[in-house]
């Protein structure tokens, strides 16, 4: 049984994304779950995004190494002793949900437990069809999303009021087929006009008018609510440690005006994470630990400026290919660039101060994925560079290096002892 926690300075871990995201913030966030198991249970937070994540983890086993890309589920859900919390931030995709939480059982004979917060949004079928729709019809200047509906869920509940929301807690006490009918007849053809598209496919038409997909999303949305605890923030006082797992990066926040339109709908540094700090009571008592991941070069999947892409080729000096970022429809190939250290300390930087502002003694980090690839080097516009040498001027506590891709690839360095 989880222990109560209320009142203990409990162990806090924060894994944000430094650049385009895929930086390996599902490696760090198993590694930390697995290290706090150790003194209890733990909590994995989402904090932020929905399920156009895709944190990569990868365990040691016996026969068939378990290799799952995460999206809705905590990374950290091979860790013993370890459950996820949805957070009211969190974007909820019901089809996708449940054919993770499927595959998990199927697969991996996991059954995670699953928290959500009676506020996330929930993403609908004609979210979905707006944003596939949109996507094709831009042709060469398509937006590089997922074509999984997550801007267009956002901007409906920004923009159109309570009539077209549905969040775990109204679940049960709405008509979920009269809001669906009510967001096909009325809401999706204005909501196409808007964004400039005047005619769709037939194959679309048909996918639009059939109640099929009306009735199935009711279906999945209740399976899902099956397997999902409604809650709000205080669940984190029933665990012994937290890990908060974040979704995109920096860079793609969606206040990081250089690189609009190409953002994410989300905020994807550390407000999330102090909201929820700060509505359980935990903000003047965690033991707090602050992770910045990025690999030791550029990647970008999407479309969208980047300043020092590269091919694979120029930088490692053979082709290289990503098993998690393969080519897809709507954001094409894997992006390959070097580390650009003034952006990389531009967005950290501004990001520590709002940390150290509130959380004056938490603990400030780095971690540097896929160095094995780069022999324990960062490959900057200025040459190959040292761990240390491109996060010396944040005075870290540590730093984190994974020469693989399981946690116990991942090494530590404690900086204290040298201060």
């Amino acid at each position: 049984m989880p222990e109560r926690g209320i009142g203990m300075n409990k162990q806090v871990k924060v894994v944000i994304g430094a650049n385009f995201g895929d930086e390996g913030k599902g490696l760090m966030a198993d590694y930390f779950c697995s290290k706090l198991s150790k003194n209890g249970s733990v909590l994995n937070i989402r904090f932020n995004g929905g399920a156009q994540a895709g944190h990569t983890v990868v365990v040691p086993a016996y026969g068939k190494p378990k290799r799952h890309v995460f999206s809705h589920f905590g990374a950290g859900s091979f860790v013993r002793n370890t459950d996820t919390y949805l957070s009211g931030d969190f974007i909820l995709n019901p089809m996708l949900f449940c054919k993770e939480f499927d595959k998990l059982r199927r697969e991996w004979w996991l059954q995670p437990k699953v928290y959500i917060n009676h506020n996330c949004k929930i993403t609908t079928p004609y979210d979905m069809l707006v944003n596939q729709i949109v996507e094709r019809a831009r042709g060469d200047q398509k937006h590089g999303s997922c074509g999984i509906g997550i801007n267009e869920t956002v901007l409906r509940y920004r923009n159109h009021g309570v009539g077209y929301t549905i969040t775990p807690g109204c679940v049960g006490s709405v008509d979920l087929k009269h809001s669906l009918q009510m967001q096909r007849d009325y809401y999706l053809p204005k909501r196409l006009k808007d964004l400039g598209v005047s005619s769709v496919s037939l194959a679309d038409l048909n996918v639009i008018l059939s109640e099929n997909v009306i009735d199935n999303w009711i279906l999945q949305v209740n399976e899902m609510m099956r397997y999902c605890t409604v809650t709000d923030d205080n669940i984190v006082h029933e665990y012994g440690g937290i890990v908060f797992e974040g979704a995109q990066g920096l860079l793609l926040d969606e206040f990081y005006e250089e690189f609009a339109p190409h953002l994410t709908t989300s905020r994807t540094g550390f407000s999330g994470v102090n909201k929820i700090l700060y509505n359980s009571g935990l903000s003047k008592s965690a033991d707090l630990e602050v992770c910045f991941v990025t690999r030791t070069y550029f990647t970008r999947h999407g479309a969208g400026l980047f300043p020092t892409e590269c091919t694979s080729e120029e930088l490692f000096g053979e082709a290289r290919s990503d098993d998690t970022n393969v080519w897809n429809e709507f954001q094409g190939s894997f992006r390959y660039g070097r580390f650009e250290e003034r952006r990389f300390h531009e967005a950290v930087g501004n990001e520590l101060k709002k940390v150290s502002k509130m959380y004056p003694s938490a603990n400030r980090t780095f971690a540097f994925t896929h160095a094995d690839e780069t022999s324990n080097l960062v490959l900057t516009e200025n040459g190959r560079k040292e761990i240390y040498e491109v996060i010396r001027q944040f005075n870290p506590d540590g730093f984190y290096r994974s020469i693989g891709n399981t946690r116990q690839n991942v090494i530590a360095t404690n900086l204290k002892i040298h201060k």
